[in-house]
């Protein structure tokens, strides 16, 4: 169940008992609440935001990508035309200068995208 700003839900809405509570359905949440509602768990998400929405800087890690396939939700993300984001650049205080391309992060984890925040972790809170 998945409550937001635009869907708040009244005391007597609310389920009486949830194994678990999961504030956030940002991407770690919803993830974290599709893992335990997929293993039998009842799970309550409370957002104070609506989702979608637009989050400046809001990308995901080489690494999502496993974590969208364990979950069943790589296909549906990357058909949503986000764009891919390749690499990243950092800047430090001292000046140095670092880019980092992600295809060296090894096979198997593919290129993140971009702004992510909004379909799927949102497909995600409505599956769990």
């Amino acid at each position: 169940m998945t409550t937001s700003a635009s869907q708040a839900m009244t005391p007597s809405q609310l389920p009486a008992s949830v194994d678990v509570v999961v504030i956030g359905a940002g991407p770690s949440g919803s993830i974290a609440a599709l893992t335990l509602a997929a293993a039998g768990r009842s799970v309550l998400i409370l957002e104070r935001r609506s989702l979608p929405r637009f989050h400046i800087g809001e990308s995901q890690l080489c690494y999502t990508a496993e974590i969208l396939r364990q979950t069943g939700l790589y296909d549906e993300a990357k058909s949503q035309g986000y764009p891919v984001k390749t690499g990243a650049e950092f800047i430090f205080p001292n000046g140095d200068f670092r880019r980092t391309n992600f295809a060296d992060q090894g096979p198997g984890h593919g290129a993140p995208w971009l702004a992510w925040a909004g379909s799927s972790p949102g497909r995600a809170s409505r599956l769990a």
